[in-house]
């Protein structure tokens, strides 16, 4: 399909462009649309981040040095959340 548009005087043309539209333009973005699904849902192997191998061994290794206290740990959120309870300044080591 073919849409043009063109801007004439009596005596000149001052403006004129064509467009070829898609003739099979759903089928275009069916397929993109699928490609991208595909995409977004590959599941790609990525390697344990750090803190998450070394957490629990850090953990287990305090529990069995310190028998009488209570060891845990928390994510940055829960401790954030309990800083600010707590009225506690944010500082860094």
């Amino acid at each position: 399909m073919h849409v043009g548009l063109s801007e004439k005087t009596e005596k000149r043309e001052l403006f004129s462009a064509e467009c070829d539209l898609l003739t099979d333009e759903k089928k275009h973005h069916d397929d993109c649309r699928a490609y991208r699904r595909t995409r977004r849902n590959r599941l790609r192997y990525r390697a344990p981040r750090f803190m998450n191998l070394v957490r629990w061994k850090i953990v287990d290794v305090l529990r069995e040095k310190l028998p009488g206290v209570t060891v845990s740990h928390t994510y940055g959120a829960e401790t954030s959340r309990t800083r600010k309870d707590l009225g506690l300044e944010k500082k860094s080591c």
